[in-house]
């Protein structure tokens, strides 16, 4: 993606272009108070220290610097690999929404993101909190690009069940999201379609 950006930068004819790989927690590649606007779209979710990375994001932006970005509202692939996956191995449907609010999901709670803004003294500025909708095509319903993608957190269980002599999982698993998808309503033109919410945060350093 560095390679991506910095290609396009150069292709507008930009040379005040700078890529990095950097630690979300570590930005001291950057200098304090010199930065106008920090982006970052469905990524702080994933930090496993989202203070610190947040107290770097204050300290780089210049006073009256704002931090932009999304994260996930509601995310229907996620729910919809649980119910796929249990009925294919026969198992009850997962509890509603217990997916939800966990590990890197919890910032879709908007006041656990709230929260840990106003610990990093950032405030909320015009436009935060703003809602949008999402949808992911995951190409035809016909091909194996689609069923894989949707179940791309399971593929892992599927293998086991394979190497375990379940030689039939894989056309399973495929038949099993086509049917789950037609019955959501989740195809469209012949793709598989799934949608998702993003919520947009805007906050700022005092001045």
């Amino acid at each position: 993606m560095l390679d991506l950006a910095a290609d396009r930068a150069k292709s507008k004819g930009l040379s005040n272009v700078e890529t990095m790989l950097l630690d979300l927690t570590d930005l001291s590649a950057i200098p304090s108070s010199s930065i106008d606007v920090v982006t970052a779209n469905f990524c702080i979710s994933h930090t496993d220290n989202l203070a610190a990375c947040l107290s770097e994001v204050y300290r780089v932006l210049k006073p009256g610097g704002h931090f932009c970005g999304t994260d996930w509202q509601s995310f229907s692939i996620i729910p919809f690999a649980k119910e796929v996956m249990s009925a294919l191995l026969g198992l009850p449907p997962p509890p509603a929404e217990t997916w939800e609010h966990k590990g890197a999901l919890s910032l879709m709670d908007p006041a656990v993101s709230d929260a840990a803004f106003d610990k990093a003294y950032l405030q909320a500025a015009e436009g935060h909190n703003a809602l949008g909708e999402i949808v992911f095509d995951l190409g035809p319903i016909a091909g194996d690009s689609a069923w894989m993608s949707a179940l791309i957190s399971c593929l892992g269980d599927l293998e086991k069940e394979e190497a375990n002599g379940d030689l039939t999982i894989r056309e399973r698993a495929k038949a099993a999201v086509g049917n789950a998808a037609s019955q959501k309503g989740f195809i469209q033109d012949d793709n598989l379609t799934l949608p998702g919410t993003f919520r947009g945060f805007r906050v700022m350093k005092s001045a």
